[in-house]
C-alpha cells in the first residue's frame, strides 16, 4: 500500500529543492478534487515503501486570504496524507515557525524538516532539534536540501511516524494561548457538528478556523463578524509563544554579522538608479553568450552532426538495405530535416536555461521582480507579475498557471493576456534560423531585439486593457527577498537537464508527428497520389489559400504560410516545416536568403513573436480564466496585433533597404 507525504512550507524554504532531491524526475501534475488548482505529485520507493509525495504551494500561515493558503487547506481538509513535512528555514526561524505552530495543530502527522543547516552555521548559529521536538511536540529533523544533508534521516523519521501516526501528533492541544482564548476555543467546538468535521483533523483546530471564520460552520452569535479581531489576537499570542520558543533552541555567537555580503550585493544590483540599467546589462550579456560568437561555434557541430553527417550516414544504410527512395524521403526529407532543424539549435538553448537556473538560484530572480515593480506599477501590475512572465521566457504554459500567485482576480486576467508576448523558448529555434540566414554577424542584437518588443508588445497591452480590468488600486506587492546563495551545482544541472529534457521531448513528440505529416502532405497531391511536383501537393493548395494574407508583410509564400500555420501546434513546427518543405539541410537557409529580403525576414520574426504560441497556451488560458469567450478575444487579438506590427516594421524596413 502506498504512502502519502504532503510538503509544505514559506515560499523561498527550499520546498522544491527537497521534493527535486526525493522525486527525481519521476513526477506528473495532479488534479485533485475539492482542490482549486493542480498539484505537483512525485512518486519514488523507499526501504521497499512505494511513496506519492505531493508538492503544495508555499504559505505563510493557513488562514485563507491567497489562492496558495485556500488550495493548502482545501486539501488538508479533503485528502488525509500520512504525514506532512514541514520544510522550515532554519537562518528565518521566528517567520517560518508561525506555520508551523498551525501545522501541528490541525490533527494530521508531521514532521518537521529544519533546512538550511549548513547556512546556518555559517552565521555561526546553532539550532538545538531536539529542544525545539520537545517545545512543538513533533519530531524535527535538521537537513539541508541543496547539499543532500539529513534527507536519509528525515525519511527515516517519516516512516517511523507513517507506522505510528501517533508520533507526529502531539500528545496535549498546544499550549500557545492564554485562557481567554482557551474558553472560547472550548465554547466554539461545543457548536461543532462531528458529522461536519473528517475524522483526521483535530476539532481544536477546526474551532480556530471557526474563530478566524475560515471554516464553514456555526460560531457562536456572540463572537459572530469578529474574525479578523480574533485572527489578530490568536495570531499575537501565537507569535509571543514563538518568542519564547526561538531562544531556547537557537544560539547564536554575537560576533557573526548576518547578512552583510547579501546588503552590500543589493546596495548595487537594487540601487534606486542603477539597479534597471544593471538588470538591462546582465540579461544582454546572457544573450551575447548564448547566441553570440561563442554559442554560435558550438552550435556549427550540431548543425554538422544534423545536416551532413547524419542524413549521409542514413542514406548510405538505406541504400545497403535497397529500402527504395519513398522511405529515404520520409527518414531523410521528413524525419531527420525536421526532428533535426529543431535540435541543431540545442547548445544555444542549453546555454540560456543555464543562465537562467543560474539567476533564479542565486536569489536574484526575486531582486528582478523588486526591480520592475515601480516600472510595472504604471501598467496596472506589481512586481508578482513578472514572476509569470519570466516563467514565459521558458514556456507559456507554466507562466499562465503561475499566474495563481496574484491575489486579485482581475491581476490575474490581465497577466495571462500579456504572458504570451513573452518569447518562449519555443521561438527560439525560429529565431535562430533566421538569424543565422540574415542577421549573422548582429544575431545577438536581433534576437535581444525581440526580447524587447515581446515586453514592449505585453506593456502596451496591459495599458491598454487597464481600465477594463483593473478599476480600483493596484494590487499591493509583498515579496520576501531571499538571501544571496552560492550555486549549487546539483540542483542547476537538474533543473537545466529538466527544462532540456522538455524541449527534446517535444522535438521526439509534437515535432516528429509534424515533420511526418508536413513530409506527407507535401509529397501527395489531392488524389493522394505520390508526387515530385511540391507545387501540385495538397500542402501547397492549402499554404496557396493563405500567403495572400502574407503578401502585404513580404512574406506571402505558401512554404512561410503553412509553416505558421503549424506553428500554431507548436512554435518549433515552424522550423521543421521549412526544414521538410526547402529540402533540409543547410539549404534552409539558402532557400530563405533567395525568398526573403531582410525586412521581410525580421517582420516575419516579430510575426512569430507576437501571434498565438500554442494550441496548448490556449488551452492554458481557457482553465485559468474559466472562460472561452477570455480565449477567443487573445486569439483574435494576438493575431490582428502581430499583422500589423509586423506590418509597420516591413514598411519601416524598406526606407532604409530600398
Amino acid at each position: 500500500m502506498k504512502a502519502e507525504i504532503a510538503l509544505l512550507g514559506n515560499p523561498n524554504c527550499g520546498k522544491t529543492t527537497l521534493f527535486n532531491e526525493l522525486t527525481g524526475d519521476n513526477k506528473t501534475v495532479g488534479n485533485w478534487t475539492g482542490v482549486t488548482v493542480t498539484l505537483e505529485v512525485g512518486h519514488f520507493h523507499y526501504q521497499g515503501q512505494a511513496i506519492d509525495i505531493v508538492d503544495l504551494p508555499g504559505i505563510y500561515s493557513l488562514l485563507t486570504h491567497s489562492p496558495e493558503q485556500i488550495t493548502a487547506c482545501e486539501y488538508l481538509v479533503n485528502y488525509h496524507p500520512d504525514v506532512l513535512i514541514n520544510i522550515v528555514d532554519s537562518t528565518n526561524l521566528e517567520r517560518n515557525l508561525y506555520l508551523t505552530t498551525q501545522l501541528v495543530e490541525t490533527g494530521v502527522p508531521v514532521v518537521v524538516a529544519l533546512n538550511m543547516e549548513d547556512e546556518l552555521r555559517k552565521e555561526g548559529l546553532s539550532l538545538d532539534a531536539k529542544a525545539l521536538s520537545d517545545r512543538l511536540g513533533v519530531p524535527c529533523v535538521k537537513i539541508s536540501a541543496t547539499k543532500r544533508i539529513g534527507i536519509d534521516k528525515l525519511m527515516q523519521t517519516v516512516m517511523h511516524v507513517v507506522h505510528k501516526p501517533e508520533l507526529g501528533r502531539p500528545s496535549r492541544f498546544p499550549d500557545f494561548y492564554s485562557a481567554e482564548i482557551k474558553q472560547q476555543i472550548d465554547e466554539t467546538m461545543s457548536h461543532i457538528d462531528h458529522k461536519d468535521v473528517p475524522e483526521h483533523l483535530n476539532l481544536r483546530w477546526v474551532a480556530l478556523q471557526m474563530l478566524e471564520e475560515h471554516w464553514q460552520g456555526t460560531t457562536p452569535a456572540h463572537l459572530a463578524g469578529m474574525g479578523d479581531d480574533w485572527e489578530l489576537r490568536i495570531g499575537e499570542e501565537r507569535y509571543a509563544r514563538i518568542r519564547e520558543i526561538v531562544p531556547q533552541v537557537l544560539k547564536k555567537s554575537p560576533f557573526i554579522r548576518r547578512n552583510e555580503m547579501t546588503k552590500r550585493i543589493d546596495a548595487i544590483v537594487c540601487h534606486r538608479i542603477w539597479a534597471f540599467p544593471i538588470f538591462l546589462m546582465i540579461m544582454l550579456l546572457i544573450f551575447y553568450i548564448s547566441f553570440g560568437p561563442f554559442g554560435s561555434m558550438i552550435n556549427e557541430w550540431f548543425g554538422l552532426f544534423f545536416d551532413e553527417w547524419l542524413p549521409s550516414a542514413t542514406h548510405s544504410l538505406l541504400s545497403v538495405l535497397q529500402t527504395g527512395p519513398v522511405l529515404e524521403s520520409l527518414l531523410i526529407d521528413g524525419i531527420i530535416a525536421g526532428v533535426g532543424g529543431v535540435l541543431v539549435f540545442l547548445p544555444q538553448l542549453m546555454l540560456l536555461f543555464f543562465f537562467l537556473s543560474l539567476l533564479e538560484y542565486s536569489g536574484y530572480m526575486a531582486r528582478a521582480a523588486f526591480i520592475t515593480d515601480k516600472l510595472l506599477a504604471r501598467f496596472g501590475l506589481s512586481g508578482m507579475s513578472f514572476i509569470p512572465m519570466v516563467l514565459g521566457f521558458g514556456c507559456s504554459v507554466p507562466a499562465v498557471m503561475a499566474c495563481r500567485v496574484l491575489d486579485s482576480r482581475r491581476e490575474r486576467l490581465l497577466t495571462m493576456a500579456i504572458v504570451p508576448f513573452m518569447s518562449c523558448s519555443a521561438r527560439m529555434p525560429v529565431y535562430l534560423l533566421f538569424a543565422a540566414a540574415f542577421f549573422a554577424s548582429r544575431k545577438w542584437l536581433v534576437i535581444g531585439s525581440l526580447y524587447l518588443i515581446g515586453i514592449l508588445a505585453a506593456l502596451l497591452t496591459a495599458l491598454m486593457l487597464r481600465p477594463v480590468l483593473m478599476k480600483g488600486d493596484r494590487p499591493l506587492f509583498l515579496m520576501e527577498m531571499p538571501p544571496y546563495r552560492k550555486p549549487v551545482w546539483h540542483c542547476i544541472w537538474r533543473t537545466l537537464w529538466l527544462r532540456t529534457w522538455d524541449f527534446i521531448s517535444r522535438a521526439g513528440s509534437i515535432i516528429l508527428i509534424a515533420s511526418v505529416v508536413v513530409w506527407f502532405l507535401n509529397n501527395f497531391n489531392l488524389q493522394l497520389q505520390l508526387t515530385a511536383d511540391s507545387s501540385q501537393s495538397i500542402l501547397s493548395r492549402l499554404g496557396m489559400l493563405l500567403a495572400p494574407i502574407f503578401q502585404p508583410l513580404g512574406y506571402g509564400y505558401w512554404q512561410i504560410a503553412v509553416a505558421l500555420l503549424t506553428g500554431l501546434m507548436a512554435k518549433e513546427a515552424v522550423v521543421s516545416t521549412l526544414s521538410v518543405l526547402l529540402a533540409g539541410g543547410t539549404a534552409v537557409d539558402i532557400a530563405l536568403s533567395t525568398m526573403l529580403t531582410p525586412p521581410a525576414a525580421y517582420a516575419l520574426l516579430v510575426f512569430v513573436l507576437l501571434y498565438t504560441p500554442c494550441v496548448a497556451t490556449l488551452a492554458a488560458l481557457r482553465r485559468e480564466s474559466g472562460k472561452w469567450g477570455f480565449v477567443a478575444r487573445s486569439f483574435v487579438y494576438q493575431m490582428a496585433l502581430a499583422w500589423f506590427v509586423s506590418w509597420i516594421i516591413y514598411r519601416i524596413g524598406l526606407l532604409f533597404f530600398s
